[in-house]
């Protein structure tokens, strides 16, 4: 199953991310792209993985993340 990045307000998060520096805004861009690859492709390329990414994106952009009943990642601590 693919794990869907669902945004809620995006002119709110367009917003926020403005204000980020360019470490944070290259962070948000990889948690992004995690959120869009399958778990076993994220263990095998690296990374963050979907918890890992959800609490990433809501911390820099406060966004809300869903992730599929299905995913197979560990859960971050």
């Amino acid at each position: 199953m693919s794990v869907v990045l669902r945004k809620v307000v995006t002119g709110a998060i367009r917003k926020r991310e403005r204000g980020l520096g360019v470490p944070e805004r290259h962070q948000l861009r990889i948690a992004k792209a995690s959120m869009q690859k399958h778990c076993v492709g994220l263990a095998v390329i690296g990374g963050p993985n979907h918890f890992e990414a959800v609490r990433i994106i809501e911390r820099l952009s406060g966004a809300i993340v869903g992730i599929d009943a299905g995913c197979t990642c560990e859960r971050g601590s």
